[in-house]
C-alpha cells in the first residue's frame, strides 16, 4: 500500500487506516470529474467529426435519394452522387424488414 503501510498493519493500527484514507482521498480524482471528462471527450469527438460537413456544406447522407424514392418522390430529381445510395435503397428497407420480423416473434438470422 502507499506510505509503506501494509493491509495487515492497517488492520491493527487505527491511525494507519486514517492515514491511508487521507492519502487515497487527496490523490484520487473524483469520479464525477472523470465522468465529466469522458462525456466531454465524446462530445468533442462528435463535433470534430461533424465540423467538415457543417463548415463546407458537404452532405451528411444521401438525402437527395429520398426525393427520388418513397413518399417524398418528385419527378426529375437527379442524385448528386449515385454511389452513396445504399443507405436509402438497401439499409432502410432491410431495417424495416428486421423490425417487422422481430415484432412478429421471429429472430432474423439471415447470415447465420
Amino acid at each position: 500500500m502507499s506510505g509503506g503501510v501494509s493491509i495487515e498493519e492497517s488492520e491493527r493500527d487505527p491511525d494507519a487506516v486514517a492515514l491511508l484514507r487521507e492519502q487515497d482521498d487527496t490523490r484520487a480524482v473524483p469520479r464525477s470529474r472523470r465522468d465529466a471528462a469522458g462525456i466531454a471527450w465524446v462530445v468533442v469527438a462528435g463535433i470534430a467529426a461533424l465540423v467538415p460537413a457543417l463548415a463546407r456544406g458537404v452532405y451528411l447522407g444521401p438525402y437527395d435519394y429520398l426525393s427520388r424514392y418513397g413518399l417524398t418522390a418528385r419527378p426529375g430529381v437527379v442524385p448528386h452522387n449515385p454511389g452513396t445510395s445504399d443507405q436509402i435503397t438497401q439499409l432502410i428497407p432491410w431495417n424495416g424488414l428486421a423490425w417487422s420480423q422481430v415484432h412478429a416473434g421471429h429472430l432474423p438470422l439471415w447470415n447465420g
